[in-house]
């Protein structure tokens, strides 16, 4: 994480209020833990905690924060997607879930980060993909974050590449998953950000998509923006 954001994190989260012990800002970190991190968790009261590839600190964050949501990403080298989606996911669960059940602390787990979904063909395996991932790891007592798609997808100007992941939705709502996705702009958080709307291209994205297509078709499923920052990017 960039020093300058992680410090601007660690400011909102000293100076709002605090709520049943936890902070009533929706700023967090998305860490691999360490000093400073420890800082923004025992002075900040954040409600959730993105943790990355190191899980070691899962139980003595929830002593220290209790009622804190914790979510996990493991490192992947590959992400492949061909072949058939089923079978993918109950690969990916081959090789990670060791770690998984290894951390009941965790609440969420990641599977992909930032797929490609810019073609149909992409987004309809995605969504058996993440569908299959949902039920593996429901049958094994432990939660997913679906999505987590890049800064600027998926395409919300195309319903048929949106409505091509309902099922996944579905699926993860059933299940009591959530949605994570990523939220980037440059040179300001706001930049793209239409404040006549109240929605944005790169910031506020997730709002278009869901005031125009979830909120609609009754899927208002829990949504984590887990990576924000100030980057740049592309959109459509």
């Amino acid at each position: 994480m960039n020093k300058l954001l992680f410090l601007f994190l660690l400011t909102v989260c000293f100076y709002s209020s605090v709520i049943n012990g936890l902070s009533n800002s929706k700023l967090s970190i998305f860490t691999s833990m360490g000093t400073e991190s420890w800082d923004v968790i025992n002075q900040g009261y954040p409600r959730l905690v993105k943790l990355f590839d190191n899980f070691g600190d899962a139980t003595s964050i929830k002593s220290s924060l209790p009622g804190v949501v914790i979510q996990g990403r493991i490192y992947l080298e590959d992400q492949p997607m061909d072949g058939d989606p089923t079978t993918a996911a109950q690969n990916w669960w081959n090789a990670n879930s060791k770690t998984i059940l290894q951390y009941p602390d965790v609440d969420y787990w990641e599977g992909y980060n930032e797929p490609p979904v810019g073609e149909l063909s992409q987004m309809q395996w995605y969504s058996s993909f993440d569908s299959a991932r949902v039920s593996i790891m429901q049958q094994n007592g432990v939660k997913a974050s679906i999505g987590n798609f890049a800064t600027g997808t998926p395409d919300v100007t195309n319903a048929t590449i949106i409505q091509a992941y309902y099922p996944a939705i579905d699926a993860a709502m059933s299940a009591g998953g959530i949605l994570g996705l990523h939220e980037y702009s440059a040179p300001y958080m706001n930049s793209s950000f239409d404040f006549s709307s109240q929605t944005g291209w790169l910031t506020g994205r997730y709002r278009k998509l869901y005031q125009q297509y979830l909120i609609p078709t009754n899927r208002v499923i829990p949504l984590v923006i887990s990576e924000n920052g100030i980057d740049g990017a592309e959109y459509s």
